[in-house]
């Protein structure tokens, strides 16, 4: 955290000591800020279920009772796996995977040590692709997964509070589409659940005593809307929509659905416009 010099990330053409000392500053701030609140111990664990998600997946496919076929090779190939090591990887599972077999194969080891140093090659693949599956399941994205223009000065500031849609947009959207299958379906619909249980809980907390706003913002089609909004995989959607939308009409057809409250177009949703606009400071 400390070691992070985020001025530093990327050269720019103008370089501020003071304005990097303050944006360290922030991201000390932020930092605190996620562990004091939970956020990065509730990350911790998700990342964690979805690691042995796929352990146990993967193992079931090694012990043949999830059967391989065009659609999961070409999912595993996304994760690093693919025809020219997969089976490498699959016979180092079978070797050092510890298993249950009066309990449906349920993993109850991995001897790593031994493993890595038997197959050190297919030990770091496997580690690799349960590492970038889980990354993916709980959206985290590093600095490369982001456009270099999204991390000068300009660039953090256009895209403040929208990194996670931006990163989504590939993680969510785009590899869904190139799969199009089952698994992306049931993804997708439990996105929206929850999504639409998040917004509602949300709404019914800051609303309790409004009964009339309250009202409004439960209806089938806010509530519909401000799932599909908050689903990783609608990603730059809303925007793009309401965009348009606050040009054309004036209106948003999302309004609701952002946690932070912010508009959901590409410029009113921006906390530094939202700030001298509509905070008076302009």
């Amino acid at each position: 955290m400390g070691s992070r010099p985020v001025g530093r990330e990327l050269d720019e053409v103008m370089f501020d000591r003071t304005l990097s000392r303050a944006e360290q500053l922030a991201q000390t701030a932020k930092y605190y800020t996620a562990h004091l609140s939970g956020l990065h111990a509730v990350n911790n664990s998700l990342r964690q279920v979805a690691a042995r998600a796929f352990t146990q997946r993967f193992t079931d496919i090694a012990l043949g009772i999830t059967k391989r076929n065009a659609a999961l090779d070409k999912r595993l190939a996304t994760s690093g796996l693919d025809e020219s090591n997969i089976d490498g990887v699959l016979e180092g599972i079978r070797r050092f995977v510890d298993v249950d077999k009066q309990a449906d194969s349920k993993i109850t080891g991995i001897r790593w040590e031994e493993w890595q140093k038997v197959d050190p090659q297919s030990a770091d693949l496997f580690r690799l692709a349960t590492w970038r599956e889980a990354r993916r399941a709980v959206q985290e994205h590093t600095i490369g997964e982001t456009a270099p223009w999204m991390n000068t000065t300009i660039g953090k500031i256009l895209t403040q509070f929208r990194t996670f849609t931006l990163v989504a947009h590939s993680k969510q959207f785009l590899h869904g589409v190139n799969h199009a299958d089952m698994q992306t379906a049931t993804a997708w619909s439990l996105s929206s659940l929850f999504a639409g249980l998040s917004y509602t809980a949300q709404t019914s907390l800051n609303y309790a005593h409004n009964e009339r706003e309250l009202q409004r913002r439960l209806t089938i089609e806010n509530i519909s809307k401000s799932a599909f909004q908050r689903s990783g995989f609608s990603s730059l959607i809303p925007m793009g929509i309401d965009t348009v939308a606050n040009f054309t009409s004036g209106e948003s057809i999302f309004a609701y659905g952002r946690t932070t409250g912010l508009g959901t177009g590409a410029i009113t949703g921006n906390p530094t416009f939202d700030l001298v606009s509509t905070k008076g400071l302009g």
